[in-house]
């Protein structure tokens, strides 16, 4: 078992819906999707980022196969406690090389909730 591995965890991918509610706007909903286990590392807390206003909330490293599409703003929850997370950076910019023993990519995501 490597390193990475022991960081895995369960998780979910979630899938927005929306559908019209009738007097002009929409109804969102969100449902389970795939599920994948990715290694998820908090990178900072609020209180550590005083001096950045636009941080609003922790950030997280997410380590997942080189498989798994994780797009920008694509949306997951972690089983074990149920929080929500957003991915915020592009998946294609930290990929492994393809001549790497590993095949696995980042992304950054922060806390989310679902409206």
């Amino acid at each position: 078992m490597s390193l990475i591995d022991n960081f895995r965890t369960p998780c979910v991918m979630r899938i927005k819906t929306s559908m019209p509610d009738g007097e002009g706007g929409s109804h969102v909903s969100w449902a389970d999707g795939a599920a994948f286990t990715p290694a998820i590392v908090k990178d900072k807390d609020v209180d550590t980022v005083v001096a950045d206003r636009e941080q609003a909330s922790c950030t997280y490293t997410v380590t997942v196969d080189k498989t798994h599409d994780i797009p920008y703003h694509s949306v997951f929850k972690r089983i074990s406690d149920g929080k929500l997370f957003c991915v915020v950076s592009d998946q294609e910019d930290t990929q492994s090389p393809d001549c790497a023993t590993f095949s696995l990519k980042q992304v950054t995501a922060i806390e989310w909730e679902e409206a």
